[in-house]
This record gives structure tokens, C-alpha cells and sequence, in this order.
């Protein structure tokens, strides 16, 4: 009776190794990832707009890569919910979202290596994403 016990244990343990071998995913992370990983500021442009310090970090999470920022502070900035995914698109745009996977912002690059989010057309109302 005691070996039915461990013959579960050993095949779920061969299962989870098996799994975590080939899960079907690609890990490795585009170059330009790489560069963009490390401390930024996310602020809003405009008189008295927030500003928050937010770490893009190399780490796999729900969505992407995660993103390190505190909820109070993403408040401040107007965001529906917290960040807690980041990954680039394919034209380049550098797009936060929540851990639902609901896009919080569509952050398009700039000549000076920032990126901005216009939300809804208007500049004054423009997050932007700087090295501090």
C-alpha cells in the first residue's frame, strides 16, 4: 500500500518536470526587451501631473514581462488598475496592462528613446515613459 503513494508521487513529479522542459512557449526575450528593462519615471504631462517610479523588469509573468509600480501612485496617474505586464509590439510600442490582460496604455517610442501615450488625442493629458 505504501508504494501506490509514492508511484503518484514520481509520476507527477516526471509529469511537472516533462511540463516545465517544453511548455511551448519562447522565453527569450527580443534584444530591444532587454535594453528597456531597469528604472523609469511614468508621469503625466502637464502642470501638478503625477509621477512614479516604475521598474520594468526581465521577469515572465500573465501577459508579458512584469512591471514593478505602487497602485497608489498608478492612481494618481488616472489608470483603470494597477500595471503588472509589459511587452513591446511589433511597431515598436512599449504596452502596459493590467493583470487581466487589459491594455492600460499603448506607449509609442520617441526619437529621444521615451516613449508617450496620448491617451484619447490630447498632448496635455499624455503619459510618458522617461529614464529618470
Amino acid at each position: 500500500m505504501r508504494l501506490l503513494p509514492l508511484t503518484w508521487l514520481c509520476l507527477s513529479l516526471s509529469l511537472s518536470t516533462t511540463y516545465a522542459q517544453d511548455d511551448g512557449l519562447n522565453h527569450d526575450l527580443p534584444s530591444d526587451a532587454t535594453a528597456l528593462t531597469g528604472q523609469w519615471d511614468l508621469w503625466q504631462d502637464g502642470e501638478g501631473g503625477a509621477t512614479c517610479p516604475l521598474r520594468l523588469t526581465d521577469e515572465l509573468t500573465v501577459g508579458g514581462l512584469a512591471v514593478h509600480i505602487d497602485a497608489t501612485c498608478a492612481e494618481d496617474l488616472g489608470l483603470s488598475d494597477t500595471p503588472h505586464a509589459w511587452f513591446l509590439r511589433q511597431d515598436g510600442a512599449l504596452i502596459i496592462s493590467d493583470a487581466t490582460r487589459q491594455v492600460l496604455l499603448q506607449l509609442s517610442p520617441l526619437p529621444d528613446g521615451s516613449f508617450r501615450d496620448v491617451r484619447n488625442g490630447e498632448y496635455v493629458d499624455a503619459v510618458l515613459l522617461t529614464r529618470p
